[in-house]
C-alpha cells in the first residue's frame, strides 16, 4: 500500500488467508504493521531482513527498501537502482511472478503513479491473478486506475460493513 486506507486492508485480511506482502510510501515512517496487527487474527510483521514466507502471515515492507521473493523467502535490500526507487511494487511483483507463476496473486490498492502496473501485467502473463481496487473508491486513484487501465486486472469494489468484496472483470 503506497498511500491509502488501513481500514480496507484490515477488512481484506480479516477474511483471507495470506501470506501477503504490503508496500509502504518511502516518504515517511509507518506504523502500518502495528495498526493491522490489532485488526488481523494472525501475525503481521514489518520485514527488515530476509525471512521465510509462512502461511497465515502478513508482511509489510520497510519504507525505502526493496523487496523480492526468492526461494520461498522475502529478501529486503537497500534501494540501489532507479527502478527500485521508482517502481518498488513492480520489482516485487516481477519476482513473485517468477517464483510462483500461476499461483501468484497481486492486489493494487490506493496509491500514486504507475507503480505496480508492469509487475501486474507480468503476473497475469504467468497465469496469476491480478486484482485492483475500484479507482473511484481509492484515496489516491493513480495506482488502481493505471492497473485497471492496462487491461489485465479485475476491479474490486470494497463495500463497507459487508464481509466480502464484490468482484467484476474489467472489460476494456
Amino acid at each position: 500500500m503506497q498511500s491509502g486506507s488501513s481500514s480496507i486492508l484490515a477488512s481484506i485480511f480479516s477474511d483471507s488467508l495470506p501470506p501477503s506482502g504490503l508496500h509502504l510510501s518511502p516518504n515517511h515512517d509507518s506504523r502500518l504493521a502495528e495498526v493491522l496487527q490489532v485488526a488481523v487474527p494472525f501475525p503481521v510483521m514489518q520485514v527488515n531482513a530476509t525471512v521465510p514466507v509462512e502461511a497465515d502471515h502478513v508482511y509489510v515492507i520497510s519504507p525505502s527498501r526493496s523487496l523480492r521473493i526468492v526461494d520461498g523467502s522475502l529478501r529486503v535490500s537497500e534501494i540501489s537502482r532507479i527502478e527500485e526507487r521508482r517502481a518498488p511494487v513492480d520489482v516485487f511483483f516481477r519476482t513473485l511472478a517468477e517464483s510462483y507463476g500461476s499461483r501468484a496473486v497481486s492486489v493494487i490498492l490506493s496509491g500514486t503513479g504507475f507503480n505496480g502496473s508492469a509487475g501486474l501485467k507480468l503476473i497475469k502473463e504467468y497465469g496469476g491473478l491480478a486484482v485492483a481496487q475500484n479507482p473511484d473508491q481509492a484515496d489516491y486513484s493513480d495506482m488502481p486506475a493505471n492497473a485497471t487501465g492496462c487491461g489485465v486486472a479485475f476491479v474490486v469494489t470494497i463495500i463497507e460493513l459487508d464481509p466480502g468484496p464484490s468482484v467484476r472483470p474489467l472489460n476494456c
